[in-house]
């Protein structure tokens, strides 16, 4: 996996290092009045909701209680958000922390993945290894052709790349730029709520497969488990799917295009990061006819998160820095979770009896049910062992087949020539034809044995020219010759053919001086590629 960061701290960890200090307010007890006309913080109820980690996406039933910011004595906390031009908002009892930074702390990545197992596993690991605490590891099925997910295996972004690596071999590009303005977390051992707590009340003492779906109703509204901390702002998160091959049949490597789609997402956002830029156009102006990057590779999904919708950026080279600076500065008032830190469902049961057990156990199930099992595509003959857990094939670098068993150029078929006979040649005046027929392309060339004294020979001889490379316009030649030994040997006449592959072999007739020769051509892409000159590339199976 290669990746670019600039001016970040990796995604997984943002909030144990912020690239800028949080900002405690002078916050202060406000009266009954003060509170009543306050607004909440912003974003203040995301803290406590639930999440479930197999879709990455909070969950609609609310478990813990944020919308009170009276306590007992009618009072409540409240604080000035700079960012709102110091206007006091209220904080609910339930949070603990709550900080604001003084400007957008601005994150962004590009990284490229060699499937989807590691693309899931990379969009599981913004969770940390925290969702696992109180939990332990899942019981996942064992799959020597498959890799298993569980985290992250139903989000919507994990699901578009299995797709496409269901349909052949793909590698995925991801680019994200983010931008945090909040952080803040719930209390300690923190209330749930009524309607919440009364559910689990419910559920039945014992779990089994009769009371699992009563288990899964809980956890398909509340989640697997509950948002403890939070950052807040937003993010556009993009993955862009590229096949395997076809990256290099364009004269490209791997990082070539992840390099060059992240200086046009980028350059997007600010002009400074511009320093692959003339590298980037040089290589689009020799091999992608003067596309962009993002305008050739644009098999991709995104997601936007917090801010104005209407505002939110893309990573389209034609886009401006005003374009994403109206996005980040609507995200002081309208934040959404960019990075957590999760607490399992079960560590809410604070009553004795089974239920916290129970629960346990049926979150593990529902995690291992809704796991995914990619099944790896096929690696070409030759290709090295798969690694324990990997997807992607490796082989022995040679002239035909790069390190990821891709083939170095476009355009390769196979190419054979059956000769069939001649008619009427008459290359000789004292005697009848010495004939053979020569096949040329490029500097290849095959030639038929020599049919002594025959006017109409029948060769039915194939001409095995192996793999060559095809391109518009490039000829197959063929040409007939009597054989006078030491007088010379005579052309007697010849024909060109354009070369391209076809579903069946092609018949032909080369009228010549005299007569004429029959043959057929048969020409056929190598694995992985199709069309006229084979310069499509199509995953295996």
């Amino acid at each position: 996996m290669g990746s670019d960061r600039l001016w970040i701290v990796p995604l997984t960890y943002w909030f144990l290092i912020p690239l800028l200090p949080a900002v405690r307010p002078e916050c202060f007890t406000g009266t009954y009045q003060e509170c009543q006309e306050a607004d909440f913080i912003p974003g203040h109820d995301l803290a406590g909701a639930g999440f479930d980690i197999t879709t990455l996406r909070r969950t609609v039933g609310r478990i813990t209680p944020l919308e009170s910011a009276l306590n007992r004595a009618k009072t409540c906390t409240l604080c000035p958000n700079r960012l709102l031009n110091g206007r006091a908002q209220k904080v609910p009892t339930g949070v603990a922390e709550w900080r604001s930074f003084p400007t957008c702390a601005l994150r962004v990545s590009n990284e490229i993945f060699k499937s989807a197992a590691a693309y899931a596993d990379w969009l599981g690991a913004e969770l940390g290894s925290d969702w696992r605490a109180g939990l332990g590891a899942p019981a996942l099925p064992v799959d020597p052709d498959a890799v298993v997910v569980a985290a992250a295996s139903r989000a919507p972004l994990t699901q578009f790349t299995i797709k496409r690596e269901r349909e052949g071999g793909y590698i995925f590009v991801t680019r994200e730029v983010a931008c945090v303005y909040y952080r803040h977390e719930v209390a300690d051992c923190p209330t749930p709520e009524t309607y919440f707590y009364d559910w689990l009340k419910l559920l039945p003492p014992v779990y089994s497969n009769s009371s699992k779906p009563l288990f899964y109703s809980l956890i398909s509204k509340y989640g697997t488990h509950y948002i403890r901390q939070v950052e807040l702002g937003g993010r556009v998160r993009e993955v862009t799917a590229l096949k395997n091959c076809e990256v290099g049949l364009d004269g490209l490597s791997d990082e070539d295009v992840k390099d060059c789609l992240g200086m046009e997402a980028f350059a997007s956002i600010s002009p400074d990061l511009a320093g692959k830029a003339d590298h980037c156009r040089e290589l689009r102006d020799s091999n992608l006819s003067n596309q962009t990057f993002s305008e050739k590779y644009s098999d991709r999904r995104s997601e936007t998160i917090g801010g104005s919708p209407e505002a939110a950026p893309t990573f389209h080279i034609s886009e401006n820095v005003q374009t994403y600076q109206k996005w980040a500065g609507s995200l002081h008032k309208a934040p959404d979770v960019v990075s957590y830190t999760l607490a399992p469902l079960h560590e809410l049961v604070s009553f004795t009896g089974p239920t916290k057990e129970n629960l346990k156990r049926a979150i593990m199930d529902y995690i291992v049910e809704r796991a995914v099992h990619i099944r790896c595509p096929s690696c070409p003959e030759g290709a090295l062992p798969r690694q324990s857990g990997e997807c992607t094939c490796q082989c022995t670098p040679s002239p035909e087949l790069t390190k990821d068993c891709c083939r170095n150029q476009q355009g390769l078929a196979d190419m054979s020539i059956f000769v069939e006979s001649g008619k009427g040649l008459y290359g000789d005046t004292a005697t009848q034809t010495d004939g053979y027929v020569r096949a040329t392309f490029g500097k290849e060339m095959r030639r038929t044995s020599v049919i002594d004294n025959n006017d109409n020979p029948q060769w039915d001889e194939s001409l095995e020219f192996g793999a060559l490379r095809l391109a518009p316009g490039k000829l197959l030649t063929i040409e007939a010759w009597d054989e006078d030994g030491l007088f010379g040997n005579d052309l007697l006449g010849s024909c060109e053919v354009e070369a391209m592959a076809t579903a069946a072999p092609r018949s032909h007739i080369c009228a010549l001086k005299d007569g004429s020769i029959s043959f057929r051509v048969k020409i056929e892409c190598l694995p992985s590629q199709y069309g006229r000159y084979c310069e499509k590339y199509r995953p295996a199976a």
